[in-house]
């Protein structure tokens, strides 16, 4: 019979056969390990390199093709940290500007300035689109009358309808109280008086095929970021979840349209980002 106390003991690292060290360009060394499984390979860091850089090391991982998705999504989000020291999201006035820098010669930007309320909304607008066109929406998610909020947590509570002059970022501006039971109009938000929060998408339409594509940059369900649109725009039905109960609306704003130049026509190919 096995001796089941001897397996017991037998060490964890007898299910793995060596099978190569493997330099990484940033100077660390990688090991790599073959199992008992045909099908799994494991990989470990035996060495890390002097002056290696967690940036580095992600590169070397996408250079040994050994890169997750995560790490792609690490190494964009540590670029632009090292280009713009941008810890906290894009600042809203300077989204267009890095969206189509001045220097920018592959596309060209028209500034728009819509507001939509339903996802019918956005792919009406996405519908206008010719062929290697992009839409560069933001997503907003508007908490009503944090403001007043605030004040009831110390003690002062302002009717709705009423206004009070309180002190924002060190100036003092009178703000309104305002219904938020039902859904505001756009122009209704106050960034003095309500939180905004969002993110930016691109909708576009590909040259190629011509069908219309959302570019959703941050985590998913799914785990896909680049989806076809559906007809009737319900993908972004995500983006429209309210809770009126505590004044918190989402709004769709159409920021801009980026359109292939033809000064750049070579680096720029097609309207997939």
């Amino acid at each position: 019979m096995p001796d089941t106390a001897r397996q017991s003991r037998t060490p964890a690292t007898a299910q793995f056969e060596f099978e190569a060290f493997k330099p990484l360009p940033c100077g660390c060394v990688a090991v790599v390990h073959r199992t008992l499984d045909p099908g799994l390979d494991v990989i470990s860091l035996e060495a890390k390199g002097t002056y290696c850089g967690l940036l580095e090391h992600v590169i070397g991982r996408i250079e040994m093709q050994h890169a997750t998705f995560g790490d792609l999504i690490w190494a964009q989000e540590a670029l632009h940290d090292m280009f713009y020291n941008d810890v906290s999201g894009t600042p809203e006035p300077e989204i267009l500007d890095r969206m189509a820098p001045g220097l920018e010669f592959g596309r060209n930007l028209t500034r728009m300035d819509v507001w939509c309320n339903t996802p019918a909304d956005v792919i009406a607008a996405a519908g206008q689109l010719q062929p290697g066109e992009q839409l560069l929406v933001n997503t907003w998610q508007i908490v009503f009358n944090t403001a007043f909020d605030q004040l009831s947590e110390q003690g002062i509570d302002v009717p709705v309808g009423e206004s009070r002059v309180v002190e924002v970022n060190g100036v003092r501006r009178r703000l309104r109280h305002i219904d938020s039971s039902t859904r505001p109009a756009a122009t209704a938000i106050d960034t003095f008086r309500d939180l905004k929060t969002g993110h930016q998408l691109l909708v576009l339409k590909d040259g190629a095929t011509g069908q219309l594509r959302l570019y959703e940059p941050e985590i998913t369900d799914s785990g896909q970021h680049l989806e076809d649109l559906a007809a009737d725009g319900s993908n972004f039905t995500r983006y429209f979840r309210d809770l009126p109960d505590v004044g918190i609306y989402n709004y769709i704003q159409i920021l801009g349209k980026l359109t292939p130049s033809s000064l750049g026509a070579s680096s720029f190919p097609s309207a997939t980002p």
